[in-house]
């Protein structure tokens, strides 16, 4: 008769299917808690990239409500630094735009990266935040920069356009 008592080999064979179980568990909640940071940072970086779109929204308008005078004013001068200006806020938009469709493409990225495994995963999800926070860190400070140039717009040139009316009537 054979005994009921379980054999070494018996209960190693339990003790490594545990293992595997725990493991793949352990494995797949690393991949959930990455993917749920994932959203949690997208939603972030939208939040940023929304705020970044409306101050752009309000500069624009500013800009738009003094270029006829300043242009007027100034004439050629006042021409030629509206048109920097514009190209300045262009640029500024078109840079939102490509680091939304960034972070929009680390999502795709990381996911690829936590079927490689979650070690990989964390990697990729570490160096995307880092990248995309960074280009959002310049974006906030060249909108600052752009607030202080759509505050001195036509400023300069009033200046010197008054400074050189001064001079010839001398």
């Amino acid at each position: 008769m054979r005994s009921r008592r379980p054999t070494a080999g018996r209960v190693c064979g339990f003790l490594f299917s545990l293992f595997v179980a725990a493991t793949a568990v352990g494995c797949r909640s690393g991949a959930d808690s990455l993917r749920t940071e994932l959203s949690v940072q997208q939603t972030s970086w939208q939040r940023q990239l929304e705020t970044l779109r409306a101050q752009q929204a309000a500069l624009r308008e500013r800009f738009g409500r003094q270029r006829p005078s300043v242009v007027a004013a100034l004439g050629a001068s006042g021409e030629a630094s509206a048109a920097r200006l514009a190209a300045s806020l262009d640029g500024a938009a078109q840079s939102v735009v490509d680091l939304d469709s960034q972070q929009r493409q680390a999502g795709a990225q990381v996911e690829a990266a936590i079927a490689r495994g979650t070690e990989e995963g964390r990697h990729a999800l570490d160096g995307v935040r880092e990248r995309i926070n960074e280009q959002l860190s310049a974006l906030a400070a060249d909108g600052t920069a752009l607030i202080a140039e759509v505050d001195n717009f036509g400023k300069t040139e009033s200046i010197h356009t008054t400074q050189n009316e001064a001079e010839a009537r001398r």
